[in-house]
């Protein structure tokens, strides 16, 4: 499961980035046959728009306890 997925559900509080400037920030990659793509943060932020899912799994150390080590 993403870390992001479950930082947003910790507290319902959470929401997506409304930054304009970082969302429309824009990373260059190459795919394997060397042609180049401008991806830009708002394009990636929604996993179903770019084709997966992540599948539902408990997360056993969410409500786990720190101990002290001495």
């Amino acid at each position: 499961m993403c870390m992001c997925f479950i930082w947003k559900m910790l507290e319902r509080k959470k929401s997506d980035i409304k930054d304009s400037d970082l969302l429309e920030s824009r990373f260059v990659f190459y795919y394997e046959n060397k042609n180049r793509v401008r991806v830009k943060v708002k394009d990636c932020l929604d996993t179903k728009k770019l084709g997966y899912v992540y599948q539902n799994v408990d997360v056993l150390w969410l409500e786990a306890k720190p101990t002290l080590l001495l």
